[in-house]
């Protein structure tokens, strides 16, 4: 573990074995991260790599069998493929759209990556000095990226985490929220009602009219054992008109897994793990925005390439320099992110998206690969294969390890439906740019038209005609790919 900041082995648990004291450390996101990112030893990366991938091997068959039985339903169904059936109603409409939109994004970005992973492997070859270049692997990526980005840009990770504390996020960020969307926000006291001492509640009103109640929502923030290993939002209840026409209100969740405090001392956050919580809170209240007669059309049937729009839009305030400072505050100065640092941090945004992307470009077009056939697809073999042609997999000689087994979205309604977070963040970098950036990031007229005319409607019309209200056409890509060159 040579190489991870001290901050890592603060609270710590520890294992003797063999007579030598020993770190425990998980595959669990605030374990595996920082070790992929900072831990000089490249087999101890190698080692974590194969862990995390080996998680959940044996879901693998299942996955072979719940793909060869969609297929299988979409036959009797009358279509051709699951992807064909599935896609029938959501925005896309058809796979040939979707592999068009994957195309277009992937011959954009290919490129980019293929040069950026030479660079890495230039850095990976310096670093080795004398001793014999074994190749570039998948371990070696985070550990390359950081130095790349602490010697082309300056910009240091762990640093800037500084000015992160969980607290002060959580709270900017919510202002925001309250301000675009025109609502009260107020912790309240439930601990008798929720599932983990961590968990905090709060209730959302009309800041207009206080006795109107809009929802409630939880925040579980941390890591812990036995807590699902990601970051997502969980509708509780939905919205509904009672029978006596009184509002049920909706309850929503969200669950994160970030490294805990320590003793006195803030939980920090990486910027990653900002714009992750940014993300995560637009689906909170694009939950508990949403009002419709009946429950169904509250939330549950919205298009999944439509779902994350939200979402993807508001990540794009985590980006602004007005928007950093507000929500960065340093846990011991109390000062906001310097602008020199603020700069850095955009000037990586263009390399963070074309990487990041690529990867999302690769397990949609995956995706794609095993649900729009007409005939049997070996699930484990096709992911090896694309994964060494899309996004330059190498993990040496022997027989690759894939994370195939734990790639949950494949299990969990986003079945040939992965690409949703590109086509999501088309349409969310278009709205973004055509009406927040254009006419103010705190234009209350602004966040009003967005809360009435996207999140208000719920899934009770097509999700093209909210889009398309709110801009006042349909949405195109030109703003996607503006912030990606």
């Amino acid at each position: 573990l040579d190489g991870l900041p001290e901050s890592y082995f603060d609270g710590r648990l520890t294992e003797t074995i063999d007579g030598v004291d020993k770190f425990v450390v998980t595959t669990k996101n605030p374990d595996y991260g920082p070790v992929m990112r900072f831990a000089k030893n490249p087999e101890t990366r190698k080692s974590m790599l194969v862990a995390f991938n080996s998680r959940c091997h044996m879901n693998i068959p299942i996955l072979q069998e719940a793909v060869d039985l969609r297929r299988e339903m979409a036959h009797i169904l009358g279509y051709r493929t699951h992807a064909e059936g599935v896609l029938s109603d959501q925005m896309a409409e058809t796979p040939e759209a979707v592999l068009a939109m994957l195309g277009e994004v992937r011959g954009a970005f290919a490129g980019f990556h293929k040069v950026k992973v030479d660079e890495l492997t230039e850095l990976k070859k310096q670093d080795m000095g004398d001793k014999p270049f074994d190749g570039f692997f998948d371990w070696d990526l985070g550990y390359y990226g950081r130095i790349f980005a602490e010697t082309t840009y300056s910009y240091d990770a762990e640093d800037a985490k500084q000015y992160f504390p969980v607290e002060h996020v959580v709270g900017a960020i919510l202002n925001i929220f309250k301000n675009m969307l025109g609502l009260q926000i107020s912790k309240i006291d439930r601990a008798e009602t929720v599932w983990h001492p961590d968990v905090e509640v709060f209730e959302v009103r009309e800041a207009h009219d206080a006795t109107k109640l809009v929802g409630y929502f939880c925040l579980d923030l941390y890591s812990r054992e036995g807590k699902l290993n990601n970051s997502a939002q969980y509708p509780v209840s939905d919205g509904y008109v009672r029978p006596d026409g009184t509002r049920h209100p909706p309850v929503s969740a969200l669950m994160t897994n970030f490294s805990r405090p320590q003793g006195s001392a803030s939980a920090l956050l990486l910027h990653s793990e900002v714009n992750t919580l940014m993300h995560e809170i637009g689906h909170v209240f694009h939950h508990l925005c949403a009002r419709t007669k009946w429950s169904i059309f509250h939330y549950g049937k919205l298009e999944r390439d439509f779902i994350e729009v939200p979402s993807k839009m508001l990540e794009n305030w985590s980006w602004q320099p007005e928007v950093l400072k507000q929500i960065s505050k340093h846990h011991v100065t109390g000062l906001a992110l310097p602008d020199d640092k603020i700069q850095q941090l955009v000037d990586l945004r263009r390399v963070y998206s074309q990487f990041g992307n690529i990867g999302v470009v690769f397990i949609a077009l995956y995706d794609m690969a095993i649900h729009n056939s007409s005939s049997h697809v070996d699930v484990l073999q096709t992911f090896v294969e694309m994964s060494k042609e899309i996004v330059c997999s190498d993990q040496g000689s022997g027989e690759m390890v894939p994370k195939l087994g734990n790639i949950t979205h494949l299990m969990s309604g986003y079945d040939a439906r992965y690409y949703s977070y590109l086509w999501s963040e088309v349409c969310g970098a278009d709205m973004f740019a055509s009406r927040f950036l254009k006419e103010g990031l705190d234009n209350p007229q602004t966040g009003m038209d967005y809360r009435t005319e996207v999140l208000q409607p719920g899934a009770s019309r097509p999700a093209h005609i909210s889009i398309a209200q709110f801009l006042g056409r349909k949405p195109n890509s030109a703003a996607f790919f503006s912030n990606s060159k």
